[in-house]
Formats: C-alpha cells, sequence, structure tokens
C-alpha cells in the first residue's frame, strides 16, 4: 500500500486511529478514551507512559513517538488538532496499563491479528 490511510479501531465505544505505513497509533485517542473510562469507574486519570520502557523501545526501534497536526476521520468537525502517534508496542505498554477490561480488549486484538508491526 504506497498512500498512508489512517484506520479506526473502536474500543470502548471510542475510536482509536492507526496509520497504516508505520503502524502507529493515535496515543491521544488512546489517553482520552483510556482516561474518560477511568473517571467512570472511580480509578484516577493519568496520562503519563513509563519512561524507562519508552528509552528501551527508542534503543531499539529509534522514532516511536510522532506529533502532528490533522483530522480523524471520525471527526465531524474541520477543525485541525495535534495528533500524538506512537509506536505499537508503546501503544500496547500504555494500554495495558490503562484498566484490565481493555487488557482483555487488547489482547483479542493481537489474536484477531489486527496489531502487527509493519
Amino acid at each position: 500500500m504506497k498512500t498512508e490511510v489512517v484506520m479506526q479501531r473502536k474500543s470502548f465505544g471510542e475510536i482509536i486511529a492507526q496509520k497504516s505505513k508505520s503502524g502507529f497509533f493515535s496515543a491521544t485517542d488512546l489517553i482520552r478514551m483510556g482516561n474518560k473510562y477511568r473517571v467512570m469507574n472511580d480509578l484516577e486519570p493519568n496520562s503519563s507512559a513509563n519512561k524507562e520502557f519508552m528509552k528501551e523501545l527508542e534503543k531499539k526501534y529509534g522514532c516511536i513517538k510522532t506529533s502532528g497536526r490533522g483530522r480523524k476521520p471520525s471527526d465531524k468537525s474541520n477543525e485541525d488538532k495535534t495528533i500524538t502517534w506512537v509506536h505499537p508496542l508503546l501503544f500496547l505498554d500504555i494500554a495495558l496499563w490503562l484498566d484490565p477490561k481493555m487488557k482483555v480488549e487488547v489482547y483479542q486484538w493481537l489474536l484477531d491479528n489486527l496489531l502487527k508491526f509493519v
């Protein structure tokens, strides 16, 4: 596939975007969905990822995080927003931290081969 496509993964009634070429996921979507879920379940919201894990990923893969302005395909407004895209392994680390139910969902994505590093 030559053209970058932003795919959509539905989770807990929210959309999490993923880039087709790099396999990077929208951490912006994930953190927003996770914090919303944690607040609804009387858990403290938190957006910080494991910094040591991020350092190890950077050593092995180089760039693991990018930011850019753009529109989410599911966003009905024409307003550009800053989106942070993260390496699939960092996405997994964040998602597995958020909540046990999210952990089950992510493992199901793995079983269904929806998470692959390109």
